[in-house]
């Protein structure tokens, strides 16, 4: 790897010095050419009848080599001060394709480079962000996929025993079936998440009503709140939405998901929709435990879980598809919540 960095770096000398000869005989050429530029005004001068002392000719020969002595110098210096922020903003690059992070190339003294140069950090910045991305989401899809595996594998191992009772026998097997759907469950979101990260404009838009699709949804939920006996209510106006209802209706699945999951026995859930001028604004809003300030600054982080008690209910993707999909439709999304509380989710969507 140095080896590379160092080829490259003796290859952008020997570019730059190469490409400073070429100046200099440009300088030159440009010096000769004003100098037969004023014999050629000389000319015009004495044609017309001009003091042959203010436009002498024979100057021109003497202005050769001064222009000469001036020029080249001046274009060498002009030469290396751009060879040397380039061979920078050249080395920053080899260290970022290299892999190396946190890169950052000093603005100061860099005069017409500082602009470029401050384009360069904002781009190793995001460059930076995307790795530790990566990094977070591999380690979180680690974490989250040795835990339903361990049990699996753990209970799979009991099974063996011969002399198992059957009452644990038939324990053991329901954690394997639930171990086994939410695997299931993590690798579709996973698949879900990816997908819509990849997406930068959203397709198969159609009007459609949004309040219809939110009641169908609590609908179908209805036995997850149900035997919680949560008293679900609803104002939904009959409000016309230009957008992908099936990506819509995952965004409300994950919204109403994570409120039964933490609002308690005989808790309450109400959800709201309102037909602003040119905004739809939709809540979701319970009786749960609520969230301190600091799980609030994480709720739509991947794998982000701030209730320890609840990790066997999810894996904490649900909250960061609603967060994508809401950027995706050019909307906001954002929590209110105190410990103890309850949390109220706002989304609000352009028209």
């Amino acid at each position: 790897m140095k080896q590379k960095n160092t080829v490259k770096r003796k290859t952008n000398s020997a570019a730059a010095k190469r490409i400073n000869v070429w100046l200099a005989i440009l300088a030159g050429i440009i010096a000769v050419g004003g100098v037969f530029a004023f014999g050629l005004i000389a000319y015009i001068a004495n044609a017309a009848g001009e003091s042959s002392d203010t436009y002498n000719p024979l100057w021109m020969v003497y202005m050769i080599p001064v222009m000469g002595v001036i020029a080249v110098p001046v274009t060498i210096l002009i030469a290396k001060f751009v060879y040397k922020h380039f061979n920078a903003l050249s080395d920053a690059i080899n260290a970022v394709a290299n892999g190396q992070t946190g890169v950052h190339i000093p603005t100061a003294g860099a005069g017409a480079f500082a602009g470029i140069y401050s384009d360069f950090n904002k781009m190793a910045d995001e460059i930076a962000g995307m790795q530790r991305l990566r990094t977070e989401i591999v380690d979180g899809f680690s974490h989250e996929l040795k835990t339903p595996v361990a049990s699996i594998s753990g209970f799979a191992r009991l099974l063996l025993d011969e002399e198992l009772p059957e009452d644990k026998r038939r324990k053991y097997l329901e954690i394997i079936v639930s171990e086994s759907e939410r695997l299931a469950r993590l690798s579709q979101d996973n698949l879900t998440l990816s997908k819509i990260d990849a997406q930068e404009i959203i397709h198969d838009r159609q009007p459609y009503n949004i309040g219809r699709q939110i009641q169908e949804i609590a609908i179908a939920m209805e036995t997850a709140w149900s035997d919680k006996n949560i008293n679900l209510s609803a104002e939904l106006a009959d409000v016309i939405y230009n957008g992908n209802a099936n990506l819509m209706e995952s965004l409300w699945q994950n919204l109403l998901s994570n409120a039964i999951k933490f609002t308690p026995k005989n808790g309450d859930i109400h959800i709201a929709l309102a037909d602003a001028e040119d905004c739809v604004i939709i809540t979701f809003a319970d009786t749960g435990i609520g969230m301190s300030k600091e799980v609030r600054a994480h709720v739509f982080e991947r794998y982000y879980q701030g209730d320890t008690s609840h990790t066997g209910e999810g894996h904490g993707l649900g909250l960061s598809i609603a967060a994508r999909i809401v950027k995706l439709c050019g909307g906001t999304i954002t929590v209110e919540s105190s410990i103890g509380e309850g949390s109220t989710f706002t989304v609000t969507l352009p028209k």
